[in-house]
């Protein structure tokens, strides 16, 4: 008998385990609260390591994590990171990595971008408008309550329903959520508007001002190797990807307290 799973949440982790379960001829269902997948906005410019690399080249078709290195950003000219103090000064600098030009080399993805190629051709196999509500054990496997009513059942649930988890709440009541006292406020600026202005040392790599009360600023630059229609066109047609301009993402960090 074949194992059947059900993964409570769509997003980068529950989609990339349902891509490697795909993979693997396990039966597996994804239900995610949301009505679509562009019901909120689905963030920026986020930073994939290269054990995030090594993962998504595991859980994904080949021509889709072709697609996925296409569409990331180009090999940075400077390290990864750089770090500075309140005047300036560079304190840290992060991996170096200028000039690997390998698809498992870390570098950053535009977020909703990774999304839509983590849902493609997953098809029916994602239920949108099913928020996990509550579940049991049935004695072999599992049974999920949604807040539409409707149940399914399955051998196993896998919790990535993110820092609220009715999952980890259940099994876990222990784990408390802590308040760091930190807030940020994040946005973009299109490179377009700043591109005359920009300094090429910080093309393509993520840049941190610190200050000694712990304010900061944190900007990241987003530019692709390919455009997204041009890669879709050749690496993979039958995927929808939203077409992306190259921005500027920055992040501004400060205590509740200022």
């Amino acid at each position: 008998m074949s194992l059947n799973v059900l993964i409570a949440g769509a997003g980068l982790g529950g989609l990339a385990l349902a891509q490697g379960l795909r993979q693997a001829g396990i039966g597996v269902t994804v239900y995610e609260r949301d009505p679509s997948p562009n019901h909120r906005p689905q963030g920026y410019r986020i930073h994939v390591d290269a054990a995030g690399h090594a993962a998504l080249a595991e859980c994904l078709p080949a021509d889709l994590f072709e697609l996925y290195v296409a569409t990331s950003t180009r090999t940075p000219k400077t390290p990864l990171a750089v770090f500075f103090d309140h005047e300036f000064n560079q304190i840290r600098v992060g991996e170096t990595r200028a000039g690997d030009t390998s698809p498992r080399a870390p570098s950053a993805v535009n977020r909703l971008t990774l999304r839509q190629i983590l849902l493609a051709r997953l098809g029916d196999s994602v239920r949108f408008s099913h928020e996990l509500v509550s579940f049991e054990d049935t004695g072999t496997g599992v049974r999920a309550q949604f807040g539409n009513g409707r149940t399914a059942t399955g051998d196993v649930l896998v919790a990535a329903d993110g820092i609220n988890s009715v999952v980890r709440r259940r099994l876990l009541p222990q784990a408390q959520i802590h308040d760091t006292g930190v807030r940020a406020i994040t946005g973009k600026t299109p490179m377009d508007a700043i591109r005359a202005d920009f300094p090429d040392q910080l093309d393509n790599t993520f840049t941190g001002v610190h200050t000694p009360d712990f304010r900061t600023l944190a900007m990241g630059v987003f530019q692709t190797r390919r455009p997204p229609a041009e890669a879709v066109a050749e690496l993979a047609p039958d995927v929808a990807l939203d077409s992306v301009a190259d921005y500027l993402m920055w992040l501004q960090l400060a205590r509740v307290e200022d």
